[in-house]
């Protein structure tokens, strides 16, 4: 969860910095992001103990740094920086019991996505928009 998000970012940087070319101060997705899949499960500020995850809680909240240390480094280049929490959602890992299912998930983190700006980079998001302590 953190290993592999930082080697591709660090390889897609050629291509980062040439789509945000001229785009210091202008950042979007439209233009260049990274967008880190991460859960509200990594937040401090929104802490509930679940004995089960620590491994998994703990890799994310690291992705959640390294989303906020790259967003310092380059997006002075005009490159996004975003970790987002896609919901509770109806998968193997999100059991039956999750109140949205994938095409919900997906089209309130595409709706979230088309609403970032500059002031989002380095946060951790819900699915709906919201700034999720961590």
């Amino acid at each position: 969860n953190t290993t592999a998000p930082l080697m591709l970012t660090k390889a897609m940087l050629p291509l980062l910095r040439q789509a945000a070319k001229g785009c210091e101060g202008c950042l979007s997705v439209q233009r260049a992001a990274v967008i880190n899949v991460s859960t509200n499960a990594s937040s401090m500020g929104r802490f509930t103990f679940n004995p089960d995850i620590y491994g998994y809680r703990a890799s994310k909240a690291a992705l959640n740094m390294l989303t906020k240390a790259l967003a310092m480094e380059y997006g002075k280049e005009g490159i996004l920086f975003v970790a987002i929490h896609p919901g509770w959602v109806r998968t193997d890992m999100g059991t039956s019991a999750a109140p949205l299912n994938v095409e919900e998930s997906i089209s309130d983190v595409l709706k979230t996505l088309s609403n970032l700006t500059e002031d989002h980079s380095g946060l951790l998001i819900s699915n709906t928009g919201d700034i999720i302590p961590w």
